[in-house]
């Protein structure tokens, strides 16, 4: 939009200068006339190209959002154990609380994944069970629903 505005005044003040009678005895007052409609082109040109700065739309302020604290991390599906799955089961030295593995494989879907070293054989009074000992998972990263 300004070229073409700046090309409109420019072609419009050279035919206005050229249509001017060019004589090799001009008096002063054609110089003197000539030498102020050249200057009125140049102040229209620059004020046509000082208006032209498309002012007519509307300020736009960049949006800076405020910096949001980092959340707390979440844990993965793949750490949460069910808690329906800790039990308690009775030996002759007392009480074993464990995840047991029956349950987990039914359950939980990364049961495949659980640590080795935290698989243990507990047994009962009436009967042998297999599960993961929920302080040694705690330890690797995994948690609950409830508090243990």
């Amino acid at each position: 939009m300004k070229k073409t505005l700046f090309a409109g005044f420019l072609s419009l003040s050279l035919a206005a200068t050229s249509l001017m009678p060019t004589s090799a005895i001009a008096d002063e007052r054609e110089d003197f006339a000539r030498a102020l409609l050249g200057i009125a082109a140049a102040i229209a040109i620059a004020n046509a190209i000082k208006n032209n700065t498309d002012d007519d739309r509307p300020a736009v302020t960049p949006h800076r959002p405020h910096p949001q604290p980092a959340p707390y991390p979440q844990p993965s599906s793949r750490r949460v154990l069910p808690s329906e799955c800790l039990t308690t089961v009775d030996t002759r030295r007392g009480e074993v609380h464990l995840f047991g593995n029956r349950c987990l494989q039914e359950n939980f879907r990364y049961a495949n994944r659980l640590p080795a070293e935290c698989r243990i054989t507990v047994e009962g009074r009436r009967y042998t069970r297999v599960g993961y000992v929920p302080r040694c998972l705690r330890d690797r990263g995994y948690t609950t629903d409830r508090r243990w």
